[in-house]
């Protein structure tokens, strides 16, 4: 999978996730309760996902692309 980094960790009003490659991602992004509370697409481009609707709280954030997977934590204060 071609996800470097996401940044910043811990986050308040948004994340970025730099990619290698100029693939699309599906990023996920799940309560503590396996709850997905965002949904959405990134690309090498367009890279930045809007997380001010989150409560403070520890996420999964998961990047997918063709039956490949990574999951990060991710902190919202």
């Amino acid at each position: 999978i071609g996800l470097t980094s996401m940044y910043p960790n811990p986050a308040t009003t948004s994340i970025h996730f730099d990619l290698t490659d100029s693939k699309t991602y599906t990023v996920s992004i799940f309560d503590i309760t396996g709850k997905v509370k965002i949904q959405t697409a990134v690309t090498a481009t367009q890279n930045t996902v809007d997380i001010n609707n989150l409560q403070a709280c520890i996420y999964l954030v998961s990047v997918e692309n063709n039956g490949a997977k990574k999951v990060l934590r991710l902190v919202v204060q």
